[in-house]
């Protein structure tokens, strides 16, 4: 059976939602029962590479360099909260459905 998936904005969000659905088993970042996960994100887990991952040449920086506008964008965790990112993670490669 796969489990219902909710990931909200922040921690106080989730304990709403998850009251509301009576999902009431409190686990390091995230709230689940037997059907149902609700998690959150604590702010942004992602953020946009720093400008020296897509060019070399960028230190020392000048405004003369940019636009920079890579082909491929890349992502990269929030350091403060990477081991959030990580539970999210690991909840949705659980193969749980998605639900906004």
């Amino acid at each position: 059976m796969n489990k219902k998936l909710f990931i909200c904005e922040k921690p106080s969000q989730a304990k709403d939602i998850a009251r509301v659905l009576s999902v009431t088993k409190r686990r390091e970042g995230y709230i689940d029962n037997t059907d149902t996960i609700v998690t959150w994100c604590l702010g942004h887990l992602l953020e946009t590479a720093k400008p020296e991952r897509y060019c070399d040449n960028i230190k020392p920086w000048r405004i003369e360099k940019l636009p920079i506008i890579p082909e491929q964008w890349h992502m990269e965790p929030v350091h403060r909260v990477k081991k959030q990112l990580t539970i999210v993670k690991d909840r949705e490669q659980n193969n749980f459905p998605f639900l906004v």
